[in-house]
């Protein structure tokens, strides 16, 4: 019998932390090279390009879910967007490990929470903050009523996160 998720409980033993709950993984999107030069090309975006380098590959995006343990010790669910790079040459295809950290612990980095003292991450924070205002102005000057909510929320994954991620885990595994 095969396991899976009902509602808040499982059926039958949880499954191992880390246990894909859905496979394949449900596919996004493909964006391709030219197309996420078109979208950094945007005023909005040159601050990303910046914290950030031009694209090299295609990359495709697959929503994952997948088993864990909530804070109280609990069975639960977690989902993430996984980023594959895709095309010709090494840079963009190959075999590539999906994480690999020296311990077990996992850094997480909140972009929406205020820099503290000594943040390695501060100007990151400020950079993606700065960003969003960016979305935001323009979309008002658009004619947008919502303050530009609603295009921040559109590019939040997409085109805001990702780049300012991608410089954060560069910096991160720099500092290994």
């Amino acid at each position: 019998m095969r396991r899976r998720w009902i509602r808040d409980d499982w059926e039958g033993p949880p499954p191992t932390r880390g246990t894909l709950l859905q496979t394949p993984p449900e596919l996004l999107s493909t964006l391709s090279i030219s197309a996420l030069l078109t979208e950094l090309e945007l005023p909005v975006n040159q601050l990303l390009l910046s914290v950030s380098s031009a694209p090299l590959c295609d990359i495709i995006f697959y929503h994952i879910q997948y088993a864990t343990v909530g804070g109280a010790g609990e069975a639960t669910t977690a989902s993430a967007v996984l980023m594959i790079p895709n095309g010709l040459g090494g840079t963009c295809s190959g075999e590539r490990p999906i994480v690999q950290a020296p311990s077990a612990s996992v850094s997480v980095l909140d972009l929406e929470a205020a820099a503290i003292p000594n943040d390695p991450y501060a100007n990151l924070k400020q950079d993606f903050a700065i960003a969003k205002a960016l979305v935001a102005a323009t979309s008002v000057s658009q004619g947008a009523a919502d303050g530009g909510a609603l295009a921040v929320a559109e590019a939040y994954h997409a085109m805001l996160v990702a780049p300012i991620c991608f410089a954060a885990t560069r910096s991160f595994f720099a500092g290994q």
